[in-house]
């Protein structure tokens, strides 16, 4: 009996053992699939955010350099850039009978004023011609006197006249400049061709 009861004792040791590690092998199974579970959210999710921080990111540059305006308020006609041969014509002012222009760019009448830069080639040498608006209202007396004026539409304008030394033999030149309209001109009314190269803005005046 002894013998038997110990086998029995034996068997249901075995038992207990082999459920045991069954239990155990199903406990890290269980394990090894959560964390392969969580190592794929994680995943999940740094790939999401990256994609997203990515996209992101693309978007706020494109946006920041499209967004950068050239200038403010400016449109189609602020904008002029020209590249042209030309041949002198009279002036129609009342002062610019007996002279010589070519005229590049239009006079603005919109509280704004042409700044950019010119160059050219001619076949004579020439001056450049610059319109101001010109200030009648402003009293002067005949010690501080006043520049040479013209009346244009409803008021007048101021010149300047701006003969440029290219050193060299050629009448040529390149410049800056800053007015209301500009022009190629002979004050001895000698007629001649142009090439110019113009780029140029329209800028609203200062309040």
């Amino acid at each position: 009996m002894s013998t038997v009861s110990s086998i029995g004792t034996i068997m249901v040791s075995l038992q207990r053992e082999q459920a045991y590690k069954k239990k155990e092998a199903i406990v890290i199974a269980i394990a090894v699939i959560v964390v392969f579970a969580s190592a794929e959210v994680g995943l999940g999710l740094y790939y999401s955010t990256s994609t997203v921080t990515a996209t992101n990111v693309a978007y706020a540059q494109s946006t920041s350099v499209n967004s950068l305006p050239t200038t403010t308020n400016s449109s189609a006609d602020d904008l002029f850039t020209a590249q042209k041969t030309a041949a002198s014509n009279a002036g129609t002012l009342p002062i610019h009978e007996t002279h010589q222009i070519v005229k590049v760019l239009p006079a603005r009448d919109d509280n704004k004023v042409w700044v950019g830069t010119i160059s050219w080639a001619s076949s004579k040498p020439v001056e450049l011609e610059l319109w101001h608006s010109y200030n009648s209202s402003v009293a002067v007396d005949a010690e501080h006197g006043q520049p040479v004026t013209a009346p244009v539409g409803n008021g007048t304008i101021a010149f300047t006249l701006l003969k440029t030394d290219s050193g060299t033999s050629l009448p040529s030149g390149s410049t800056n400049f800053a007015g209301d309209a500009l022009s190629f001109h002979t004050l001895d009314g000698s007629k001649f061709t142009v090439a110019y190269t113009v780029d140029a803005l329209a800028k609203s005046l200062n309040k």
